[in-house]
């Protein structure tokens, strides 16, 4: 059996400098992502992370997506509601690009 895969994409923009915030505020599951910050950015910086800290920063003009667990083989999930996001200059944003499995 083939599993039939979906592209979705969402813009994210921060409410607060220095304050951490959700990528989605609602559940979005899905197997890759990458996250983009446009050139057209105040600051120089966003940064992704957990709720603790978004520690990895994206220079602007730039994208980060998590490692493939090339170790296990497998596909790790990931929430996108579980993900965050801060940056340098309150306003900017992120883009989001995302795969998810919608029929196994």
């Amino acid at each position: 059996m083939s599993r039939i895969f979906a592209l979705g994409q969402l813009t994210a923009t921060l409410a607060s400098a220095g304050t951490v915030q959700r990528i989605s505020t609602s559940e979005i599951t899905c197997t890759t992502f990458e996250v983009f910050a446009p050139k057209t950015n105040t600051g120089t910086n966003m940064y992704v992370g957990t709720a603790s800290g978004a520690v990895r920063p994206i220079v602007r003009g730039n994208s980060w997506s998590p490692p493939v667990n090339l170790t296990t083989g497998t596909v790790d999930f990931y929430d996108l509601q579980d993900i965050y996001f801060d940056g340098d200059t309150t306003s900017d944003t992120i883009i989001v690009t995302y795969t998810r499995v919608i029929e196994a």
